[in-house]
C-alpha cells in the first residue's frame, strides 16, 4: 500500500528508465514501514505520466509496429533475406517481447500470426527497393533549423 501524500517516500527502480526531474510519476507497489519501494521487472509498477491516457489498443498496435520493424531492419542487413530467415527472425523477437504481451493483453500466438502474414510484404519491399548496400541502421538526424530530430530507418 502506498503510504500518504504527506510521507516522504522513495522508490528505486532496477532498471533503466527516462523519468527527469518534474516528470509526474505514480507508483504501484508495496511500499516498506518506511515508505521504500522497489520496482523492477518481477515486483511493483511505475507509471510515468499517469495524466496522460492511452488506450489498450493504441499501446498494442505501437507493439505491432515495432515488431515488425525490427524484423525489416534484421531483412535489411541480411545479405540475401529469405521468407524461412524473417519467419525464424520474428519467433526470436517474440520470445524476446513476451512480457511486453503480456502487459498489453496479446496472446503470443495472435501476434506470431499477424508477424508472419506481414513477412512477404516485408520481403517483397526488401527485393523491390534495396539495390545497394546498407550503410547504417537508425541513424540519427537533426534539422535544427525545423526543429526537427529523429532516426532514419536505413541509409543505403
Amino acid at each position: 500500500m502506498a503510504p500518504s501524500l504527506d510521507a516522504l517516500s522513495s522508490c528505486l527502480l532496477r532498471f533503466y528508465s527516462v523519468i527527469a526531474p518534474g516528470d509526474t510519476i505514480y507508483v504501484i507497489g508495496e511500499f516498506d514501514d518506511q515508505g521504500k519501494c522497489n520496482v523492477n521487472c518481477d515486483e511493483n509498477f511505475l507509471i510515468i505520466h499517469p495524466d496522460i491516457l492511452m488506450s489498450g489498443t493504441r499501446v498494442a498496435a505501437t507493439l505491432i509496429g515495432t515488431l515488425l520493424h525490427q524484423i525489416f531492419q534484421a531483412g535489411l542487413m541480411r545479405e540475401i533475406p529469405t521468407k524461412e530467415f524473417l519467419e525464424e527472425y520474428a519467433r526470436i523477437v517474440l520470445h524476446k517481447n513476451v512480457p511486453s504481451l503480456y502487459a498489453c493483453a496479446v496472446h503470443e500466438t495472435d501476434m506470431h500470426k499477424t508477424l508472419i502474414e506481414a513477412i512477404p510484404r516485408i520481403l517483397n519491399w526488401i527485393l523491390l527497393f534495396r539495390d545497394s548496400e546498407v550503410v547504417d541502421i537508425e541513424e540519427m538526424a537533426w534539422a535544427p533549423k525545423y526543429g526537427l530530430k529523429g532516426m532514419i530507418d536505413a541509409s543505403v
